[in-house]
């Protein structure tokens, strides 16, 4: 028994230290067969048992790898058995050892909880962290009109405070400040903390700006893109404030009465039969329901844009 192989598991990710760093794998086993593999040049067999006790044990532990290779001596063939001493050593990755620390980079605010899709934002979030394994979220702190969430790499909160904005529109405001400096290279280490403020509005609802009301369909840092209710067309304009927002529970769903000469529906409330403004006489309608929305004692329909 010639080699003797050294392995390093983390205790919390289970992730490896091969090649002198770090590697986590969805599949972790597939990156020691690997390692194996360079060694050997051949299959092993008594991996199952190996991986048996990593996923179990939590302290150091050797183990011995069997594998066996064919060879032709004198037109025969002989199968050569051999083995090696595995060491299999338990410790923390870096990304765990700094969760363990209660360490951060930086804190992503997400303000205005009443916005309709703020629970969204948040898994989206969550999502994208799942997805980087070199990103952790330390906590998260709810507060009265939104969340802080702790994390563990300043790049990423940088960058999903990017893909937020972009995403779901609103403010974003970008800070830094000093924490530390490293010891070995001088280099000053700085928290980050990105600000989202979504607007009050979301896709779905209906907004009136500069004189528009405009069923939203895309928000984004500088526009709003959506369907013009009055002039039935699609528009994009110049990203402002809306003077009046219809949230989606202002949008009813009503029965359609008549189709000739004029799209009438029945009221949500009164029953009686009412005229659609923004639906012209002579289309053929073949929904017997259709969503509306009241604006100034008229109603206008939002299934022509759905």
């Amino acid at each position: 028994m010639s080699k003797i192989f050294e392995i390093k598991v983390c205790k919390g990710c289970r992730s490896n230290f091969i090649q002198n760093r770090w590697q986590y794998s969805k599949n972790n086993k597939e990156l020691l067969i690997k390692s194996f593999k360079a060694i050997t040049e051949q299959k092993i067999t008594n991996l199952k048992e190996l991986f048996d006790l990593i996923d179990t044990k939590k302290k150091k532990f050797n183990y011995i790898l069997e594998w066996s290779k064919e060879q032709i001596v004198n037109d025969k063939k002989i199968l050569n058995k051999h083995t090696f001493k595995i060491k299999v050593l338990f410790d923390y990755c870096t990304i765990c050892s700094r969760f363990k620390s209660g360490y951060y980079e930086g804190i992503l605010q997400i303000r205005n909880s009443k916005n309709a899709l703020f629970d969204k934002v948040i898994d989206t979030v969550f999502t994208a962290v799942e997805k980087n394994n070199s990103v952790f979220i330390l906590k998260v702190n709810e507060i009265k009109d939104g969340v802080d969430i702790y994390l563990g790499s300043n790049k990423f909160l940088k960058a999903i405070g990017k893909t937020l904005h972009e995403k779901y529109g609103g403010d974003i405001k970008s800070s830094k400040k000093l924490f530390s400096v490293d010891r070995r290279t001088s280099k000053e280490i700085y928290r980050g903390t990105v600000l989202i403020r979504l607007p009050d509005f979301s896709v779905g609802d209906v907004v009136l700006v500069k004189n528009k009301y405009l069923y939203v369909s895309k928000i984004s840092p500088k526009s709003i893109s959506g369907f013009d209710i009055m002039l039935n067309k699609k528009t994009t304009i110049q990203y402002n404030d809306p003077e009046k927002i219809f949230e989606k529970n202002n949008i009813k769903s009503a029965m359609i009465s008549k189709t000739q000469p004029q799209i009438e529906i029945l009221h949500p409330k009164t029953y009686q039969s009412i005229k659609v403004e923004n639906i012209k006489s002579n289309k053929t309608v073949k929904d017997k329901e259709i969503n509306i929305i009241e604006i100034d004692k008229k109603f206008y329909s939002l299934s022509n844009f759905e």
